[in-house]
């Protein structure tokens, strides 16, 4: 009797064992399939859509005197949200996460951010780790002088780290010395004190650091046709097909609305890049560029 009993407990306990294992497993299975749901989906159910903000990417995303998100994109980003709300038939909330150049893509992956639109230019070599949405405006790389810098032998550029513009300037520039910086904020300082000869950056947001230097005329961007293109667009999370045509559709509708000279349109962009706008640019460049991202493909709705 006491051997059958042994092989009794010992069978129980294998059995115990063989649930414990399937239950730990569902519960890992559960877990993974939860982080991989797609953001539509996971916004139906929570109402929630964590967006980046940068710091240094004025007037596209950045945050005000008030500590509050603002910018030519963030404003997209509440068109965005009334898009969702409207298809989803509920209220979704945004909040807002801070992010750099050096984490915005570790951002993404860890989950803590899941729509990021700002400076960030899209490349084939980021596409293989995050989604992008649509162009939704152009630029191209530039450098920030001192007027009348006559550059002398030791021409010192200043990149931001991880960017497309360092990589443009030094395919181009390469006899420069180049010095690596972590945000253009830090890149200013150096050019005022002379620790560089030029800042290597998107124009439009050269142009925009110049505008609101203590000393504008000082200052000019160089050279008249940029090095490159650069296209920004948003960055989401690979997988996420749905979200990417709400993203884009939102985009377009915007774009098509400036060309057909809507005033809500027309008002928002004006506010950013009109003539009183907070950076003035020639328009015609970018209404070009809007007609070919609008006519270019298929941008089917939520």
């Amino acid at each position: 009797m006491n051997r059958i009993y042994r092989l009794q407990a010992v069978r129980s306990s294998s059995s115990f064992g063989v649930i414990v294992a399937v239950v730990f497993l569902t519960i890992l299975l559960s877990a993974g399939i939860s982080r991989a749901e797609p953001v539509i989906n996971r916004v139906t159910q929570e109402g929630v859509l964590a967006i980046g903000v940068r710091t240094d990417a004025f007037p596209f995303s950045y945050f005000d005197a008030q500590g509050q998100p603002a910018g030519f994109s963030i404003d997209l980003v509440a068109r965005m949200k009334q898009r969702l709300e409207s298809k989803l038939g509920r209220s979704v909330r945004f909040p807002f996460v801070e992010v750099s150049p050096a984490n915005r893509y570790d951002t993404l992956q860890q989950g803590k951010m899941e729509l990021l639109c700002d400076s960030t230019s899209f490349s084939r070599s980021r596409a293989m780790n995050a989604q992008f949405s649509i162009g939704y405006f152009q630029t191209g790389t530039q450098l920030l002088v001192k007027e009348g810098n006559t550059f002398g032998n030791q021409f010192r550029i200043g990149v931001i780290s991880g960017t497309t513009n360092a990589d443009s300037v030094k395919r181009r520039l390469a006899f420069a010395e180049f010095v690596d910086l972590p945000d253009r904020a830090t890149g200013m300082q150096a050019l005022e004190r002379n620790r560089i000869d030029a800042l290597a950056s998107d124009g439009i947001l050269l142009e925009a650091m110049r505008r609101t230097s203590s000393e504008p005329d000082r200052l000019t961007v160089i050279p008249r046709t940029p090095y490159d293109e650069q296209t920004y667009a948003c960055l989401l999370p690979p997988g996420n097909d749905r979200f990417q045509a709400a993203v884009n559709a939102t985009l377009t509708d915007f774009m098509q609305g400036v060309l057909d000279q809507n005033p809500e349109d027309l008002a928002l962009f004006d506010r950013w890049f009109g003539a009183t706008g907070v950076v003035p640019i020639d328009r015609e460049p970018v209404l070009d560029f809007f007609r070919r991202i609008v006519e270019a493909g298929d941008n089917s709705n939520l």
